[in-house]
């Protein structure tokens, strides 16, 4: 049986649940305001798709024949995902209206993303907001086919973005285990790491080869124990008391991540936080306020 049967008649698939529940068409007719010839017509006009019997009247109700208790299943099945779709499609309007719908790199949605939203939402406390975790690439493909009003992440990115804007910079910093011999040091250079393990993100990444540069500065290779995804991974393994890491210092450890501690890194290397808008979006006074949150100094600390 092709399963296509179902284009345009979702309403098919309400009067034979009906129909179920109630044993009788002309109950289900009440219940769906229609008239009990409408609701025969809609159950024969079924059964004629199907090419199976449905129901046999037996004593003035209709029985259900075994194919029909079969159906029931796949039917309500379809009946709940429609109203979740139905809720959703609430949801969009709500969201498109008044709404924020974005996505950033990891490092900047353990401090710096969340501060913004909480004092967003000290302002505007029915504002409805989607915030994911994503990747550079994913980001940009997202914000490239408008499925988001902006994205955050580090600049550069391998494929440069019409109308990007910068938000913030910061110096990259060291993060180590407290206690760890290089907390002595008031800056950790290249040669200072060579002894110990490093943690490090994926090697194509272009803030990976900012760290790399600032290597090679030393005549030394940027070689990690441990290669991660995403920051919390990395995070927590420096915490747990493994290894090092060069990270950028825009999230804030403190209360986080109680066992690190942030060491000056040398020589100094810049990463850029950035702002890329989805090309045909108009980005309302929420999201601008949200912004200027991002951009603010106070988020850094």
């Amino acid at each position: 049986m092709d399963a296509s049967f179902l284009r345009g008649n979702l309403r098919s698939i309400e009067v034979f649940l009906s129909v179920m529940e109630n044993g009788t068409t002309q109950r289900a007719a009440e219940l769906l305001y229609t008239t009990q010839p409408t609701i025969s017509k809609t159950i024969a006009r079924l059964e004629s798709l199907l090419g199976v019997e449905l129901f046999v009247r037996s004593g003035g109700r209709l029985k259900p024949t075994n194919y029909a208790f079969r159906l029931l299943r796949e039917a309500e099945l379809i009946q709940t995902e429609l109203a979740g779709f139905e809720r959703r499609v609430r949801q969009i309007k709500d969201d498109a209206e008044d709404g924020l719908w974005f996505e950033a790199v990891s490092t900047l949605s353990i401090a710096m993303v969340p501060r913004a939203i909480a004092r967003l939402k000290q302002i505007h406390p029915d504002i409805k907001i989607t915030f994911n975790i994503s990747q550079t690439d994913q980001i940009l493909l997202r914000a490239k086919k408008n499925l988001i009003d902006f994205g955050l992440l580090h600049f550069p990115t391998d494929t440069p973005y019409p109308g990007a804007q910068k938000l913030n910079s910061s110096e990259l910093v060291c993060i180590v285990p407290k206690g760890h011999f290089l907390t002595k040091k008031k800056m950790v250079t290249p040669q200072d790491l060579q002894p110990f393990p490093l943690v490090s993100y994926r090697a194509s990444l272009p803030y990976t080869k900012l760290i790399e540069s600032a290597f090679h500065e030393y005549g030394l290779r940027y070689e990690a124990s441990i290669t991660v995804n995403h920051s919390v991974a990395l995070y927590s393994l420096v915490n747990a008391g493994y290894g090092a890491a060069i990270v950028d210092n825009f999230f804030a450890t403190d209360g986080v991540f109680p066992n690190i501690e942030r060491i000056p890194f040398s020589p100094k290397r810049e990463v850029t936080v950035g702002l890329i808008v989805a090309d045909q979006k108009e980005l309302s006074k929420q999201a601008l306020t949200f912004i200027e949150y991002l951009r603010d100094p106070l988020e850094l600390k």
